[in-house]
């Protein structure tokens, strides 16, 4: 399996969320879960676009 990720401002992404109508309904942050890892901040959102608003 391969999985490609990318570095992006976490506030900017959240932001353009917002502006798309989406709801954040959590956030994770976290830095490098082992010593092999990256050394650097992850940040995971979930996302919702309410009940009704149009896409």
């Amino acid at each position: 399996m391969s999985l490609a990720g990318h570095f992006l401002d976490r506030d900017e992404v959240g932001a353009e969320l917002a502006r798309a109508g989406f709801d954040t309904t959590a956030r994770l942050d976290r830095g490098p879960s082992t010593p092999r890892e990256l050394p650097s901040r992850r940040c995971y959102l979930l996302a919702v676009r309410p009940h009704g608003v149009a896409p």
